[in-house]
């Protein structure tokens, strides 16, 4: 997010109309008279003035809005106009409210819930409104690869019992010996509201970003939720509260994988968790200790990696493609198109998850003997990893399609407009290098292959490198 370092804001108020009839009515008036005083031309004069002045300072203060939103969200087609009724029949209810309830009305936490309501009905399905509070939350959470909570890896979904569809929280992954693998937390769980039995608020109504980070806290606090587990065909509802804890995690694990998946103990699996900025170091830390235990084959294991941040998985793909090569390009509501390429890239001293690339980074990894694994929870940053290793042809994929979420979102702060807070919203629909957009749709592996039953049983790092690993085990097939 780009912080706006305007400290002021250009006024739009402009002259009362009345202040403009009133001015001409005195000239005509002074006219029909036949004389003007020197006093009344100059005020009048003042006042044209001012007029103009004001409308030029509105139209500036438009103009020079419209370039600040344009500058943070990459802008695109012109400003529509909201409907004035929306703003009546909430001016309407705020009266009736106002009047006849017996409720002790919190003007603040109603203008929140409004502005949250309105984000959640655009139909922008990854948008979201945060307080200040939560978005300070959200930037020293997960994105900066922090390690405090209660351990798990989740993606955006739903789940319907008894015919009933819920928002959820799916977890695709829980942290070894982290609190919420202690607490028995599952890689399945759908985590459907936050509370505790006797009080607990749905994703339905607080949406799954504003879920995300109440799950998030400090040390030594508790996450209270609610989950549906599968049971069959069926669900079994289980209620956590887990006191959050330091716990060790990484954006990337590794080992050789076991004998009996290949006896030549030749081959390590790279399983990459998420892309913050901690990953294209630990992603080299894993490869060159992999060779240095004698291994010349690679599985890179983007299974159950919900994506995170681009600047991320741009470096990391930067080891394995040339200089100048595409690695994404973005697209705008308005058909303007963006490109990223491999290129150089230093650190950025104003961000603190800004991913370098030196020129020793660049086609590092070029002509690796490897293999992508992918599953229906691999999305967003981790689809375009595995579309750049298909549109190169890299290495075969295995699995089977991928989550199809091929869009980017921008956060824009809205104190320039003197409403406290920040916006998320989708701004841009981004392709890999072949052009076409997976969004909604997914990537189809070159070898589709579902996980066994027996192997669904296990989290990420107790299935690693293991032969109950059944895609894993296929995957070792497809070595150059």
């Amino acid at each position: 997010m780009e912080e706006n370092k305007n400290d002021f804001e250009i006024s739009e108020d402009v002259v009362p109309q009345t202040q403009n009839s009133d001015t001409a009515k005195s000239v005509e008036s002074t006219s029909s008279k036949g004389r003007i005083s020197i006093s009344t031309f100059v005020c009048s004069c003042i006042a044209i003035c001012l007029v103009v002045v004001m409308i030029t300072l509105t139209a500036c203060s438009s103009f020079f809005r419209n370039k600040y939103v344009d500058q943070i969200l990459g802008g695109a087609k012109p400003g529509v106009a909201l409907d004035d009724s929306v703003y009546a029949d909430i001016a309407t209810l705020d009266m009736i409210f106002k009047n006849y309830t017996f409720e002790d009305i919190d003007n603040e936490e109603v203008k929140i819930q409004l502005l949250k309501a309105y984000v959640n009905a655009t139909g922008d399905r990854y948008a979201a409104y945060y307080t200040d509070e939560e978005y300070a939350e959200l930037v020293n959470s997960s994105m900066l690869g922090n390690s405090v909570g209660i351990g798990v890896r989740v993606i955006e979904s739903s789940v319907t019992v008894g015919g009933v569809e819920y928002k959820a929280m799916k977890v695709v992954d829980v942290v070894k010996d982290a609190p919420a693998h202690k607490a028995g937390v599952l890689p399945g769980d759908f985590v459907v509201a936050i509370g505790n039995a006797q009080e607990n608020t749905t994703l339905n109504v607080t949406g799954y970003d504003t879920a995300l980070n109440r799950l998030r806290g400090e040390k030594g606090t508790v996450a209270e939720f609610a989950a549906y587990r599968p049971q069959g065909t069926d669900y079994e509802l289980k209620f956590f509260s887990i006191v959050r804890d330091e716990y060790v995690d990484y954006s990337v694990t590794y080992k050789k994988v076991d004998a009996d998946v290949d006896p030549t103990g030749k081959t390590g699996i790279v399983k990459i968790n998420s892309f913050n900025h901690t990953t294209p170091t630990q992603f080299d830390e894993a490869i060159e200790a992999l060779k240095a235990e004698g291994c010349d084959k690679f599985v890179f294991d983007l299974r159950d990696n919900p994506g995170g941040e681009l600047t991320s998985i741009v470096a990391v793909l930067s080891r394995f493609l040339d200089e100048g090569k595409l690695v994404i390009s973005t697209k705008d509501n308005a058909d303007n198109v963006s490109e990223t390429i491999v290129k150089v890239a230093v650190d950025d001293p104003n961000s603190e998850i800004d991913c370098p690339v030196s020129k020793q980074d660049i086609a590092k990894y070029k002509g690796l003997n490897c293999v992508v694994l992918c599953n229906e929870n691999t999305a967003s940053a981790a689809e375009l990893f595995v579309a750049n290793f298909r549109d190169y042809n890299i290495a075969p994929i295995i699995g089977v399609t991928t989550f199809g979420k091929g869009t980017v979102q921008r956060y824009l702060s809205l104190a320039y407009y003197g409403i406290s807070g920040v916006l998320k919203m989708t701004v841009f629909k981004y392709f890999p290098p072949c052009g076409e957009g997976y969004d909604g749709i997914g990537i189809v592996p070159n070898v589709t292959v579902e996980l066994s039953e027996e192997a669904r049983r296990y989290s990420s790092f107790e299935l690693l490198g293991k032969s109950v690993d059944n895609q894993l085990v296929e995957a070792v097939k497809y070595f150059k």
